[in-house]
């Protein structure tokens, strides 16, 4: 999307992977223009001597630097070269500076804001966030004048002509795709199910992803004898995550909070409507354009009741899930406020917020 806008881009990552994985040059899809740089102890900031060195040669061929991340040292020490060199900056947080998250290594990041954080978050040119609401909630770090909104986009892996989907659909379906993080209360989704079958005995619901809460979702499917009827399919990816997604009846995600949500736009872009809390951020979105149902409560009992209502009486659900999709939740339409927002810093276009306040499309406002 980039290079049709007239911007050349240069990739500078460490090469962490999760906890313990590391990225090779082989992982990454595409041609991009990419320098992974080894990270080394403390691996949690993501520490590199090399990335260092990699920023501070690349910044004299660059207008404009986008830091992804918060509370990292690539974060903090690309600030600091980009400034030092002149250089503008954004720094798009990915939804850390929520309330939520900032709870979570609580002394950790408090002493990271109270050093770091205020300093090169006040130097930057703007803060980047996915939605109105993620803006929001890190007011008192990013003052209104410093906040950019630009809804992320979503697209799905292609589906090869003959592709065959692992989960043929026998029966109405629900499909959780997200990582097994406590956040996402896989065990009310679970907990709930028993009801929803009550009404809806031939469901099946299907959860795809890997992380710390696998193990305990997988006692609660055989503490409630639901082996039949809930799978755990772990990581799916690519032609089977299309497939997996278009299959679905609906998606659901009750999560204690979500800045955006990949996997709520994903299942937009499939055409399924979807059950989420008030908690993830795109629920606004879900409820304009009439393509789900939001639970207010965090209870397995209305979650369940929203997934019978949405098994049962879909409506034009789905249909307008992939409305939404191609009205707000579009890679292009990211591309485009990004672009916007790096010739406003160096003074080759006006201020993009001009309009109703946001860059782009904004899954928060209208």
């Amino acid at each position: 999307e980039f290079h049709a806008l007239g911007v050349l881009e240069q990739i500078v990552s460490t090469d962490a992977d999760g906890p313990t994985e590391r990225l090779s040059r082989d992982q990454v899809l595409g041609d991009l223009p990419l320098t992974l740089s080894r990270v080394h102890a403390p691996r949690k900031i993501k520490a590199s001597r090399q990335l260092w060195k990699t920023v501070r040669r690349t910044l004299p061929a660059v207008d404009v630097v986008h830091i992804h991340g918060h509370y990292l040292f690539s974060s903090a020490a690309t600030a600091f070269l980009a400034r030092r060199a002149g250089v503008p900056y954004f720094v798009q947080p990915h939804g850390v500076l929520e309330p939520y998250q900032r709870q979570t290594g609580r002394g950790r990041k408090a002493v990271f804001d109270k050093v770091l954080s205020r300093g090169y978050l006040a130097n930057a040119a703007g803060v980047m966030f996915a939605t109105e609401s993620e803006a929001v909630a890190a007011r008192d770090l990013v003052p209104a004048e410093k906040a950019f909104v630009i809804s992320l986009g979503a697209s799905l892996p292609v589906v090869p002509e003959g592709f065959v989907s692992p989960w043929p659909k026998t029966r109405p379906r629900v499909v959780f795709l997200s990582r097994l993080a406590y956040k996402k209360r896989l065990d009310l989704l679970v907990r709930a199910w028993p009801q929803v079958l009550t009404d809806v005995p031939d469901a099946e619901l299907m959860i795809a992803g890997e992380g710390e809460q696998a193990e305990a979702v997988a006692g609660v499917i055989e503490e409630l004898g639901l082996g039949d009827s809930v799978q755990l399919l772990g990581r799916v990816t690519g032609p089977a995550k299309t497939t997996l997604l278009e299959s679905a009846d609906v998606f659901v995600l009750i999560s204690e909070n979500e800045n955006f949500a990949v996997s709520v736009a994903e299942s937009c872009a499939a055409g399924t409507p979807v059950v989420v809390s008030d908690q993830v951020a795109l629920h606004s979105l879900i409820e304009r354009y009439d393509a789900g149902l939001v639970v207010r409560e965090l209870t397995a009992s209305a979650a369940a009741q929203a997934l019978i209502s949405m098994l049962t009486e879909p409506g034009c659900k789905g249909a307008n899930a992939r409305r939404a999709w191609e009205a707000e939740l579009q890679w292009a339409s990211t591309a485009r406020g990004l672009v916007a927002s790096y010739a406003f810093v160096v003074g080759r276009g006006g201020d993009p917020r001009d309009v109703h306040g946001v860059v782009g499309s904004s899954a928060e406002t209208g």
